[in-house]
C-alpha cells in the first residue's frame, strides 16, 4: 500500500514507477505466493489474464516516469516477522534503483501505530474474501485489510480500513458506484476498476496470491477446478478405470 497524502508517493508519476520496478516474483517468493500484477484474485469473476505490470519488474520504464527525481519513503514492518522483513528488503533494493531510499521501521504494535496516525509511506498489506464477488472484494479491501505477518489469522494484525488519508481522490467514488450494478455487469465493471486503481491511482502494488495446494492419488481422475479458488470439486472426482 502507497501512502499518496505525503511524501513522495503524493505523486501517481512516483507510485506508478514504484509499482513498475517492483520484483513481483521476488515478492512473492517470500510468502510463498502466486506472483500476481492485479488487485482481484484470478479466482474472482472481472479479473482478466492480461499484464499490467512485468512481474520481473521493469527499471528502465520505472526511471523514465521518475524523470530524475529522488526521495525517501518510510515502511512499517511487525516486530518477529521474518519474512516481513524479507519482503522489505526487496522492496528496498527495488526502490533504491530507482532513486528512492526506503527506511524499514519495526514496530512491535504496527497495527496501534497505524490507527493511532503515525506517519508511513509504505505497508504490506492484504484481504481476503470468502464468496466471488469481485465488487466487494473491492470494497473490502479498502475498508478493512490485513497487516501481513509471519503467522496470519483471523486474529491478525487486521485493520478496519486502510489509514485516513492514504487512498489517493476519488477511489471511494470508483468503488461504491459498483454498488448501483448487480449481476455481470457488476463483476465486469469491478473488473474495470480494479485495472484502473493499478495503473492509474495506483493505491497499492499487488503481487501474491496464496495457493491452496492439494494432494490428489494418480488413479484419481475426473478433475474439475471450481471457479472459484478452494481447488477441486470433490463431489466431481472419480477413479480411473483400471487396465
Amino acid at each position: 500500500m502507497f501512502n499518496s497524502s505525503r511524501g513522495i508517493f503524493a505523486d501517481q508519476r512516483v507510485r506508478r514507477a514504484a509499482s513498475l520496478v517492483l520484483d513481483r516474483d521476488a515478492l512473492a517468493a517470500a510468502w510463498a505466493d502466486v506472483p500476481t500484477d492485479q488487485l482481484l484474485p484470478p479466482a474472482l469473476p472481472g479479473y482478466r489474464e492480461k499484464a499490467l505490470y512485468p512481474l520481473s519488474g521493469s527499471v528502465a520504464q520505472a526511471r523514465a516516469l521518475m524523470h530524475g527525481r529522488t526521495g525517501t519513503a518510510l515502511m512499517a514492518i511487525p516486530s518477529g516477522c521474518d519474512r516481513c522483513t524479507d519482503a522489505a528488503h526487496v522492496v528496498q533494493a527495488d526502490l533504491a534503483a530507482i532513486g528512492i531510499e526506503v527506511r524499514v521501521r519495526v514496530l512491535d504494535d504496527l497495527r496501534g501505530a497505524l490507527e493511532s496516525g503515525a506517519k508511513f509511506d509504505l505497508v504490506d498489506a492484504g484481504t481476503v474474501i470468502l464468496y466471488p464477488e469481485a465488487g466487494s472484494f473491492l470494497a473490502q479491501m479498502i475498508h478493512e485489510i490485513g497487516l501481513v505477518n509471519e503467522h496470519p489469522g483471523p486474529e491478525d494484525l487486521g485493520l478496519h480500513a486502510i489509514p485516513l488519508g492514504w487512498l489517493p481522490p476519488g477511489v471511494h467514488k470508483k468503488i461504491e458506484a459498483l454498488a448501483k450494478l448487480r449481476g455481470d455487469a457488476r463483476q465486469a465493471a469491478a473488473g474495470r476498476v480494479a485495472d484502473k486503481l493499478a495503473t492509474d491511482e495506483v493505491l497499492a502494488a499487488a503481487y501474491g496470491v496464496p495457493p491452496t495446494s492439494q494432494f490428489v492419488a494418480p488413479r484419481i481422475g475426473c478433475r474439475l477446478f471450481t471457479p472459484f479458488g478452494y481447488g477441486l470439486d470433490l463431489a466431481a472426482l472419480c477413479l480411473k478405470p483400471t487396465s
